[in-house]
């Protein structure tokens, strides 16, 4: 299958310009795009590619997805880059790797309420060079109202509405069993993309019919001791309350390699 889709494909671009160059052109022609609709979108000052249908955005603003799985996984990939963050975050009662932990909490807070909960994680950042640059990475990340990803996308108070679910995990797994190589022609991720754009519609439909897949038990269980965290934090809504509460879920929502 991989070796008849490379048959059809152009020749391999050489360059980031040639990359620009020939998915501008793509982008126009009948074969790339998905029921006659534009599936390759590049803004003029081509600064970025995104692939993906007008329908997955139209789902996205309609339903303002929230999704944790993708910050958390940014987080958790950061984390693991530095072998300090990396060793501190494994281990249990660790100062270094608690406070780290505690960041995964920020997701299940109000979204106006996580640029303070922020700064109460700073004002027991422990003294290390490394933990300064994470933080810097995530505010200039995703604290930050100017941010690429600010709190209003990805912060929600907890609730049974499932946020994280195995769905991601399927599409990782999925997707990355139509290479073979790490580094795969650009025009085949394109073909593969198309190919699954056909069950992600098939997907969003469902939800939208909510017959989507029931939690499962574990999942179901997991929110219920958050919401019941959560419950508890608002009863005295302390600074010592709230970072109980974060390091609480943030260790049920650990990183995790895909």
């Amino acid at each position: 299958m991989y070796d008849r889709r490379r048959k059809v494909l152009p020749k391999l671009p050489k360059s980031p310009e040639d990359v620009f160059l020939q998915l501008n052109l793509m982008k126009t022609q009948d074969d790339f795009k998905f029921r006659r609709q534009p599936f390759i979108h590049i803004p003029e000052d081509n600064s970025f590619v995104c692939i993906t249908s007008d329908f997955n955005l139209l789902f996205m603003i309609k339903h303002d997805c929230i999704d944790f799985f993708a910050d958390g996984q940014s987080w958790w990939r950061k984390i693991n880059s530095d072998s300090i963050l990396r060793i501190a975050y494994k281990k249990e009662n660790d100062e270094l790797g608690n406070w780290l932990k505690s960041f995964f909490g920020l997701a299940f807070l109000p979204n106006h309420e996580v640029a303070d909960a922020f700064v109460e994680l700073m004002s027991v950042c422990p003294n290390d060079k490394v933990c300064s640059e994470f933080s810097d990475y995530v505010f200039n990340n995703y604290i930050d109202d100017e941010s690429p990803f600010p709190p209003n996308i990805w912060a929600k108070e907890p609730m049974f509405d499932p946020r994280t679910t195995n769905a991601v995990g399927s599409f990782h797994r999925t997707y990355n069993s139509q290479f073979y190589k790490s580094h795969p022609h650009i025009h085949l991720v394109i073909m593969v993309l198309q190919e699954t754009q056909a069950e992600t519609m098939t997907k969003i439909r469902s939800i939208e019919t909510d017959s989507y897949k029931s939690m499962s038990f574990i999942e179901m269980q997991k929110i219920i001791a958050t919401i019941m965290a959560y419950d508890e934090y608002l009863r005295n809504k302390c600074s010592k309350d709230l970072l109980k509460y974060l390091l609480k879920v943030g260790n049920k929502y650990l990183g995790i390699p895909l």
